[in-house]
């Protein structure tokens, strides 16, 4: 997964798949298996899905809009978190805190 700017996710996604296809690879000789695809899951840092990230998600899972809404504002959230803190405000409130998504919180 990655969250780059909106003017780098095609580049990002086409490094993503260049990555990983070692290790592709590798998996399906010592897994025996038949296939083995990277699914690259890319959202720019002010929320852009690109349409191979949809494509991604739609192969691993039926998605809907719920999931797509809720990893867009985990980004957008960390988003606004890194530039509070590079502008200098150290309070991160209660509120933005619990509402962050899926719970993981940038260092």
């Amino acid at each position: 997964m990655a969250v780059p700017n909106t003017s780098n996710v095609e580049r990002t996604l086409k490094t993503k798949i260049e990555k990983y296809a070692p290790l592709a690879s590798e998996m399906k000789k010592q897994m025996k298996a038949t296939a083995v695809t990277v699914l690259p899951i890319v959202i720019s840092a002010t929320g852009t899905v690109p349409e191979k990230t949809m494509k991604s998600l739609n192969t691993l899972m039926r998605w809907n809009s719920y999931i797509i809404e809720a990893i867009q504002k985990t980004v957008l959230l960390a988003t606004a978190w890194i530039v509070r803190r590079v502008i200098g405000e150290e309070q991160w409130t209660e509120k933005a805190q619990t509402s962050y998504s899926f719970g993981y919180y940038p260092l």
